[in-house]
């Protein structure tokens, strides 16, 4: 976070903005307190790329918004067996 004194979000801007000029490739950039969470935020980021940053404090409600399905590394039987145990 010392690098430009600046803050997650634009850091992942930063990142976006180089791999779009050196690469020509637009990238998905998730930030949030776990890698799970990080990942899942990417995830939810549409074409052709973006920032989505999940600060630690709201973690919980913005999960909490999504289905099971969408968490990172859930896949379809996962997802189904949650919803068995009623988790939504």
């Amino acid at each position: 976070m010392r690098y430009h004194g600046t803050g997650p979000r634009h850091l992942g801007d930063i990142l976006r903005v180089r791999t779009l000029s050196r690469l020509d490739i637009d990238v998905r950039v998730g930030i949030g307190p776990s890698v799970t969470v990080a990942a899942t935020a990417s995830s939810q980021i549409g074409e052709p790329g973006g920032v989505l940053a999940v600060d630690p404090d709201q973690a919980t409600a913005w999960l909490a918004g999504l289905p099971v399905e969408a968490l990172h590394g859930i896949g379809v039987r996962q997802a189904s067996v949650l919803r068995d145990y009623g988790i939504r």
